[in-house]
């Protein structure tokens, strides 16, 4: 099994990076994320180098994260792909804040966040930033999850989903069924 198969495996939250910068929205699926320390409050983010998100969270300083809950399925499922940039930025133009970020983007939590600093890893960066401000969202919402490259949400969440059954590893929604008691 080769390493990208075996980290794979590792079920991730699911959130999305938002942020604005000279007038145009970008926004970007992510799942590794980590707190770096409670106090002061920090926040560590994989991104790819290259991205347009990536570029503008560098040039602004600061982004917004948003916690995707499972019933966010279909938000996660735009923002993964690449040939639905018109759609994205109908949702990100939808939910502008009062600073030009995107907000509510994300029923489980939310952080605004300021860059601290970019330590560049290959192809990707880890982004290092201070949390200014953070909402808790729905207690009572789960996250959606991501494992064996599909996502992971309980049978319940994907009822009725617009653009058909999502792709996801039947075995691992079926363990998070038993954990979560879906």
């Amino acid at each position: 099994m080769d390493y990208r198969a075996a980290i794979a495996r590792l079920a991730s939250g699911v959130a999305i990076v938002s942020t604005e910068f000279d007038g145009e929205l970008h926004g970007m699926i992510v799942t590794s994320v980590m707190s770096g320390e409670l106090d002061p409050p920090l926040v560590l983010v994989s991104m790819a180098r290259t991205g347009a998100t990536r570029r503008a969270v560098a040039a602004r300083g600061s982004f917004r994260m948003g916690f995707l809950a499972e019933d966010e399925f279909a938000l996660a499922q735009l923002f993964s792909d690449p040939g639905r940039f018109a759609e994205r930025a109908e949702v990100l133009s939808a939910h502008r804040g009062d600073d030009g970020m995107p907000t509510g983007l994300g029923r489980l939590a939310e952080l605004t966040c300021d860059v601290v600093r970019i330590e560049p890893i290959v192809r990707h960066d880890l982004v290092i930033a201070r949390v200014r401000q953070h909402r808790v969202g729905d207690a009572s919402a789960r996250a959606l999850l991501r494992a064996d490259s599909a996502w992971a949400v309980p049978r319940a969440a994907i009822t009725g989903m617009p653009g058909g059954t999502p792709r996801r590893s039947d075995s691992y929604t079926r363990q998070c069924e038993e954990i979560i008691g879906a």
